[in-house]
């Protein structure tokens, strides 16, 4: 099942870095999706899943949706790792980035 959420990241990415970014969703969303139901809700690739789909929503400028993904990933990636953990600061990053981008 892994492999399979694997595979729709990937094709989600692929079609986010197309610019088909309504399209980019769907495959993104199944791939949480499987993650969530073949790990546990809060595993580090649930996190990944949802940063993946909170970029799309960034392109897309639905900054609302990307903010609230990216900080369960957040959440996610400080229970997983620490605060002081490289994808905790990626997640922190993305954050602030989103929120330079709607002049907060």
């Amino acid at each position: 099942m892994i492999c399979l959420a694997d595979l729709y990241e990937t094709l989600g990415r692929f079609l986010k870095d197309l610019g088909l970014l309504s399209q980019a969703v769907a495959p993104l969303q199944r791939s949480l999706e499987i993650r969530e139901t073949a790990l546990d809700p809060d595993h580090p690739r649930v996190a990944q899943s949802l940063h993946q789909l909170a970029g799309v929503y960034v392109q897309w400028k639905k900054f609302g949706n990307a903010e609230q993904l990216y900080k369960q990933a957040l959440e996610i990636s400080e229970n997983a790792y620490g605060a002081e953990h490289p994808r905790v600061a990626r997640e922190l990053d993305a954050l602030a980035t989103l929120y330079q981008k709607q002049n907060k």
